[in-house]
């Protein structure tokens, strides 16, 4: 009898830990490269943050901490990727293997910040925020940046509030959610 409460018991414990692995949490998600190509071959729609901005700046201006802020006071998850100590060849390579066909402009992501993926590929283009032309901004790195060099962090909520006008006016599900 006693077997049978702990096998049940076990049982229960695996499902719950199987349930909670699939699901990301709100704020801030790190991946790792190979974690990130999964994501775009499972054409997965989600909100995209890359750079390749050495360590010690991101640390020192709160880069990932802005976003992960951002991201929760929007009540999303998001992902983020650093590109630090890839070659520009790789992350040109990039750019142009996951680029949605549908956008004017190419991803770069080393520069083009936070950026939506729908249905495995970045929407990058640069055309116009306003919603009746279907198209979003990128929201470009070196704007999260003020005149007096302070991190900008409502550069963070602008971004994602496009963003998620953007997938709502056009009926876009994020996948990763």
């Amino acid at each position: 009898m006693r077997k049978k409460y702990i096998g049940v018991s076990i049982l229960l414990f695996l499902l719950f830990l199987l349930s909670a692995c699939g699901k990301p949490e709100e704020g801030i998600n790190e991946l790792s490269l190979k974690e990130l190509k999964e994501k775009f071959d499972n054409n997965e729609t989600f909100i995209l943050m890359t750079h390749a901005i050495e360590d010690e700046e991101v640390k020192k201006r709160e880069i990932k901490e802005a976003y992960d802020a951002s991201l929760e006071r929007a009540g999303y998850p998001g992902f983020y990727v650093s590109l630090q100590g890839m070659e520009e060849k790789e992350i040109e390579e990039l750019g142009e293997t996951f680029n949605n066909p549908k956008s004017s402009s190419t991803w770069d992501p080393d520069e083009d910040g936070i950026v939506l993926v729908e249905n495995g590929s970045v929407v990058a283009d640069a055309a116009s925020s306003s919603l009746s032309q279907d198209s979003i901004d990128i929201w470009v790195l070196n704007e999260w940046i003020t005149e007096d060099g302070a991190l900008d962090r409502d550069w963070f909520d602008e971004g994602i509030k496009d963003i998620l006008e953007y997938t709502q006016y056009l009926n876009i599900n994020l996948t990763s959610y």
